[in-house]
């Protein structure tokens, strides 16, 4: 099984991200080595190299400027019995509510340069009070009992203060980062530090404070750059670029009890305050800006799916930020700026969802909103293509994304197949297996696969590099007597000897007799991945080329073959394996293969079209 990770792109200029895992949880200071990294605008990873029922933690990260930038931790269970995603949301607030004290000069271009990276708006600007040059006694006032719902592990603040002046000027900020019912987890103050300079103090409570290491020589100290959250606690970087010389240093502080329930941020005073009779360039700056972030919430998301009803669970890691949650369904992808009318619109929280589907073999894909405390809505990057019925019945299931030791892992689990000088190459749908006539490739099980007796669907997606070679290109097949050469229980193969290169499937019974169904014109394209599946449901052979009905054979009452060879991939089956396996044999596949699946049943032609669908 796999666990598959998507997120959104920031933007945040990075040249490389990292994807960390571990089965407990990580110190971002010392964390593994990673499982795996991307480049740039890549927003998925699939963790192949996961146990059932084990518990995982991941931590994604962004190297951005040569500095590595680590993200707040997200957990997955891994359970087989669950389709199971785990996504991320990426959400910018703005500032909102009566903590917003407007400038003084709104004219005013004179703010320092903002890093171009983070895609700052004006309306992300939480707190700005500033003041430069005035003569006489000019007070912005203050605000109390403000309170910025806008807490969380990943959230990024832009700090900023200045007293380029004496005693007679202030910039005072007091911070309370709060869980949701209000009880204060720790706190930060920004504040005068003698003449000229501005301080930084923390702790847990305004009473029991500890100071900020400051560089310089005692005076002009300014306070200018990022202040950044995770579950333990939380730091302060400088911004050197901005600040020059002299500046509060860099710190953390590790919360006592941890910040994994910070909500909100409450602001009990600031001010910027102003008494200049003389002098010149004197200014005070009281700065508090929200700044888009990363990664806000880990959103884990489990899809249930029984006859006729799906259900939706999922987790929000910071409920008190989820206003809303909105459920999105349709039948094709979702579109973000094209999403129709939501299913229903929940409270934060609730993190349930039960939809009564109306046809169980329809393909449905889904999508959550998100929906913040100031109205705006981000749509979930995890798309849940839910396919009610295409689970039933699926005997066995080659992803080719889970080949180790020379093995192609079964999905279903009880019939893995040994790969014999096979190559991975990139598939229809993460990885394929690469089939040379000439080395040869094969791939084959060590039992039978059952069917259903009168009924079975073999599907798969191919890419054949020569669809007229002579004797074809033999793609699956199963024998029923490994003894036997002449006797198979199905096949699904082209053979161009008599000018065609079409596909075909066939079945046989036990009395060795056999029925096809092969569309006699129709072509297939070299080099192009198509999607193939071969029914039988005790009357029609049917044949399906990428999720469309090529035709079929009237076959009643067939019974399939059962006896005891093997599943083949890539060679002729019915030849014993001493001749058959061997260089430049006939029937020998020429091309990539993907996505095998058996099933004991026939797939309807709606199962079809949303199995075709997965991957299209």
């Amino acid at each position: 099984m796999k666990i598959r990770i998507r997120w959104r792109d920031a933007n945040f200029g990075e040249s490389e991200q990292r994807i960390y895992r571990d089965t407990s949880p990580m110190d971002p200071q010392a964390l593994p080595a990673p499982i795996g990294s991307v480049g740039a605008g890549v927003t998925e990873f699939i963790d192949a190299n996961v146990v059932d029922q084990t518990t995982y933690y991941y931590r994604l990260s962004a190297i951005v400027d040569g500095q590595e930038y680590v993200d707040d931790e997200f957990e997955v269970l891994a359970d087989d019995t669950l389709a199971l995603y785990k996504g991320v949301w990426l959400i910018s607030l703005a500032a909102w509510g009566d903590v917003r004290v407007e400038q003084y000069d709104p004219a005013n271009t004179e703010h320092i340069a903002w890093p171009d990276r983070f895609g700052l708006t004006a309306g992300s600007i939480l707190i700005d009070n500033y003041k430069k040059e005035t003569t006489g006694r000019v007070d912005t006032g203050s605000v109390v009992g403000g309170v910025i719902p806008a807490g969380g592990p990943g959230y990024e603040f832009y700090l900023f203060g200045d007293n380029r002046s004496d005693y007679y000027s202030e910039a005072e900020m007091d911070l309370e980062f709060q869980d949701a019912q209000g009880t204060t987890l720790a706190v930060l103050r920004m504040a005068r530090d003698g003449a000229y300079n501005q301080g930084l103090w923390y702790g847990t409570d305004f009473n029991s404070l500890t100071k900020a290491p400051q560089n310089g020589d005692g005076s002009y100290e300014m306070t200018a750059g990022w202040l950044r959250f995770d579950n333990d606690g939380f730091s302060f970087t400088v911004d050197e670029v901005n600040v020059g010389s002299r500046y509060n240093d860099s710190f953390r502080f590790d919360v006592p009890g941890g910040l994994a329930d910070f909500a909100q941020i409450n602001v009990p005073y600031t001010r910027a305050y102003e008494y200049e009779t003389s002098g010149s360039g004197s200014r005070t700056y009281c700065y508090l800006e929200l700044l888009r972030l990363r990664l806000l919430l880990g959103f884990g998301v489990s899809v249930d799916t029984q006859a006729d009803q799906t259900t939706l669970t999922w987790e929000e890691s910071v409920p008190s930020s989820v206003q809303q949650v909105r459920v999105y369904r349709d039948t094709s992808p979702l579109e973000p700026d094209n999403l129709p009318a939501p299913l229903t619109t929940l409270a934060g929280g609730v993190g349930t969802y039960v939809d009564t589907v109306p046809d169980g073999t329809v393909n449905y894909f889904y999508a959550l909103g998100l929906v913040g405390p100031s109205g705006e809505q981000e749509l979930s990057e995890v798309e849940m293509a839910v396919y009610s019925d295409l689970s039933s019945g699926l005997v066995a299931w080659y992803t080719m994304d889970a080949i180790s030791g020379g093995v192609i892992a079964d999905e279903m689990g009880a019939y893995p197949a040994t790969l014999v000088n096979g190559t991975v190459v990139p598939g229809k749908a993460g990885d394929a297996v690469a089939f040379d006539p000439n080395a040869p490739t094969y791939a084959e099980t060590s039992q039978r696969v059952p069917h259903g007796g009168t009924a079975i669907t073999v599907a798969v997606w191919a890419r054949l590099h020569n669809p007229t070679k002579s004797n074809g290109n033999w793609v699956l097949s199963q024998r029923s007597d490994p003894d036997d050469n002449a006797q198979q229980e199905w096949q699904f193969n082209n053979n161009s000897d008599s000018g065609e290169d079409s596909m075909a499937f066939w079945i046989s019974d036990d009395s060795g007799a056999g029925y096809q169904f092969r569309h006699t014109t129709d072509t297939i394209p070299a080099n192009e991945w198509v999607h193939w599946v071969g029914t039988y449901d005790g009357t029609d052979i049917k044949v399906y080329k990428d999720g469309v009905l090529l035709g079929s054979t009237r076959a009643p009452g067939v019974t399939l073959s059962s006896g005891a060879g093997a599943m083949t991939m890539g060679v002729r089956a019915i030849l014993d394996p001493e001749t058959a396996y061997t260089a430049g044999a006939p029937g020998n596949t020429d091309g990539d293969l993907d996505d095998v699946r058996l099933y004991d049943r026939a797939l309807t032609a709606t199962e079809v079209q949303a199995l075709y669908g997965l991957h299209a």
